[in-house]
């Protein structure tokens, strides 16, 4: 069995040492090998470890609470865009000014969920994320994410399309 203890330097400093011990039989009889390590240099690296561990787990708290702020704070704007676009699409509008208005809302839609994501990825980080399944209609959200897009890809000179199997 190995002993953990300290030694005396000649200069007084004290110093973590092991101490080990194994009995022997030898031709004089029972006998006792010691052997005493110091240690100071594996104590000095756990000692490091257990710091930088530490300061890695503050550093993620820190993290997750950062983002946490954040996504609250960003939501609150969001949540008035959403409104106001709301709004706007119930003024008398041009066709044209309908379909901006309803890829502003699709595009603040979306910027909301991926705040939300965020929120979900620090929960999920400090182990209080809940589930809430829900249902989805696959043609709508392929819609809506073309619609969020399709001005871009006209800026560029593509035509975006897609396609679902009947039945799908």
């Amino acid at each position: 069995a190995d002993l953990e203890l300290f030694a005396l330097r000649k200069d007084g400093f004290e110093f973590p040492v092991k101490v080990g011990l194994s009995p022997i039989e030898s031709a004089e009889g029972h006998a006792v090998i010691c052997g005493v390590m110091d240690v100071s240099g594996q104590k000095q690296t756990l000692d490091a470890v257990q710091q930088a561990k530490e300061a890695a787990e503050a550093s993620n708290r820190a993290k997750s609470s950062f983002l946490a702020n954040m996504s609250h704070e960003i939501r609150t704007p969001m949540n008035g865009v959403i409104g106001l676009v709301d709004l706007l699409a119930r003024t008398e509008l041009s066709a044209e000014q309908q379909k901006y208005c309803d890829i502003i809302k699709l595009s603040s839609v979306s910027l909301l969920t991926i705040v939300n994501d965020i929120l979900d990825f620090s929960k999920i980080e400090a182990g209080r994320l809940e589930l809430n399944p829900q249902d989805f209609h696959l043609r709508e959200m392929a819609h809506d994410v073309m619609q969020m897009f399709t001005v871009k890809a006209s800026e560029k000179g593509l035509e975006l399309a897609f396609c679902i199997e009947p039945g799908a």
